[in-house]
């Protein structure tokens, strides 16, 4: 069985490729069943994430299971050569939904985020160790993992994700 959530956000901005952005919220799959997930990892920065989510080389979009050694993926120091690829399965992905750019970095990686949560297949997710900023009404930044982020939007402290 597979559970989805959507979590409305209206206090946090996101970094992306234009910088701060705004974006609709967090959307949650959760799965029975194991998830695929790619860990792509360069000398200094990882992404984990299913195997249809976007990253970008040359600043064209590539799905996740498609990316090979040496490729050199777009970071935000620029494009960086992937030097390792695991595979690990996972129950549960994050997705942002609906930045102006649809292009965010998480753990410094430009990658896709999606534009509606109503169609999110779960195939383009992050996995919920993925780093993020955020950036409150205060301007106040903050580095902070999807799986965190989700439990600073909610009211359900009492029901965490862990």
């Amino acid at each position: 069985m597979i559970k989805h959530k959507f979590v409305k956000n209206n206090k946090f901005e996101i970094f992306g490729n234009l910088g701060w952005e705004e974006f609709d919220g967090l959307f949650i799959t959760e799965s029975d069943n194991l998830i695929k997930v790619y860990e792509i990892l360069t000398e200094d920065k990882w992404i984990e994430c299913t195997e249809d989510h976007i990253l970008y080389i040359d600043n064209k979009q590539i799905k996740a299971k498609d990316i090979k050694i040496n490729n050199k993926i777009q970071t935000i120091d620029g494009p960086e050569n992937v030097v390792k690829i695991n595979i690990k399965y996972v129950k549960k992905v994050y997705n942002i939904v609906n930045t102006k750019s649809h292009k965010i970095f998480t753990n410094g990686i430009l990658n896709h985020n999606c534009d509606e949560f109503a169609f999110v297949p779960q195939s383009q997710c992050l996995d919920g160790d993925g780093l993020i900023e955020i950036q409150n009404d205060l301007g106040e930044i903050e580095k902070i993992t999807l799986r965190e982020f989700y439990n600073k939007i909610t009211d359900f402290k009492e029901n965490p994700i862990k």
